[in-house]
């Protein structure tokens, strides 16, 4: 039988959710203001999954498996403060975008984004390799 993996279904929704925003800033014209608006609020949504997922790991994936195998999440607890501080920083330079805000700053914040895209997707990957498994191996699906 195959096991229940707790990690897979918001990693999921987290991956649509940042691929949904790579792809709106990659199309937004930066000089509309409904565009801009539909962009910063598919910011906000996505930027708080990403602080609501992270609150949850702490407490459903961190804690035990740093009880099962001490010291587990201490990387994943070091790039969620990394994590955190980055996408904070892109967020606030969304919500301040405007219409006569210059080509070299939007490309600068796409830049941003598109690094911590990357950044999160290894992250994530991280998670599902080693903390994942750590879980199934001590615990019941029940």
């Amino acid at each position: 039988m195959e096991r229940i993996r707790p990690l897979d279904p918001p990693h999921k929704g987290l991956r649509h959710g940042l691929g949904q925003l790579s792809f709106m800033l990659g199309n937004t014209d930066f000089r509309d203001d409904n565009e801009l608006a539909r962009l910063r609020t598919l910011t906000d949504e996505v930027v708080t999954l990403l602080h609501d997922h992270a609150r949850q790991e702490d407490e459903f994936i961190f804690a035990p498996a740093e009880r099962f195998a001490p010291g587990s999440p201490a990387v994943d607890r070091e790039q969620h403060d990394a994590l955190h501080a980055a996408v904070e920083a892109i967020h606030a330079r969304i919500s301040a975008l405007r219409p006569e805000t210059s080509a070299g700053e939007v490309d600068e914040i796409i830049r941003a984004f598109r690094s911590f895209h990357v950044d999160y997707l290894v992250h994530m990957d991280h998670e599902e390799s080693i903390l994942e498994p750590i879980l199934i191996a001590h615990q019941t699906d029940e």
